[in-house]
Order: structure tokens, then sequence, then C-alpha cells
């Protein structure tokens, strides 16, 4: 990224929206590149994850957020993982299907970055429209 990052909410067509920082010029096919705080991905992860509850996990990816306590200096060891379902129907190992999303030096998480289609909320885009300089 080499634009400034920016407050913003996020959303899919079935997800959100959530809380992310993001560079309105970097996209991918049209679609933002949004950051998240460790809070948002738990937020995500739960959605992903109760969606193909309901639905069933063909194409769908699901986000998980795995707590491993405190490290030995007293860090927090998080590690967060998203399944790609449709590439394990299709025959791919569970390495291949798994990839380990890494924090930025900031701890903030690019989920789906460069393969979701996200959008900038448009209650989002309308406030930051909107409001009027001080």
């Amino acid at each position: 990224m080499n634009g400034q990052l920016t407050d913003s909410r996020v959303r899919t067509r079935d997800f959100g929206p959530y809380p992310a920082r993001l560079d309105p010029t970097n996209r991918w096919s049209g679609y933002v590149r949004p950051l998240f705080t460790l809070d948002a991905v738990r937020q995500i992860a739960g959605d992903t994850q109760a969606f193909t509850q309901r639905y069933g996990h063909h194409n769908w990816d699901t986000v998980h957020v795995l707590d491993g306590g405190t490290g030995p200096g007293g860090e927090r060891r998080t590690i967060v993982l998203i399944i790609g379902w449709e590439s394990y129907d299709d025959g791919q190992s569970p390495q291949q299907v798994t990839d380990v999303i890494e924090p930025t030096e900031d701890g903030l998480y690019g989920i789906g970055d460069g393969c979701w289609p996200w959008d900038i909320d448009p209650s989002a885009a309308e406030t930051a429209t909107t409001e009027q300089p001080l």
C-alpha cells in the first residue's frame, strides 16, 4: 500500500459491515483491500462460520482465530487462518487450502486481501462525503 490509510466500514454482499482501515486507492478488480483489527477479525470469523453452518461450506471461505494464551515474554499468541473450502472440495490438501494471515506492523489483518469483494459500506461512504470541514 502506498497511500494513507483511513478509517472506514466495509462489507461484501454477504458479510458486514465491519470497521476497517484502508487506502481507498489500493484496489483489486475495483474492490478495496481493507485491513482489520483483531476484534473485527473475530466478528468476521464468527459470521463466516455461522454462514457456512447454515448454508454449507461449498464455495465459501471461513476465517478462524486461534488463541494460544500468552508467550514467554507476555505477548499475546494469536493465529488467524482462512480455509478455502471450495478448493478443498476440488481435491486440494488441507495445507493447500489454509492461509495463515500475518498481522501488519500495526497489528492489522488483511482478510481476503486481494481476493474477497470488499466494498466501502454505503453508509460509511455517505458519511465521508457529507462531512463538512471545520
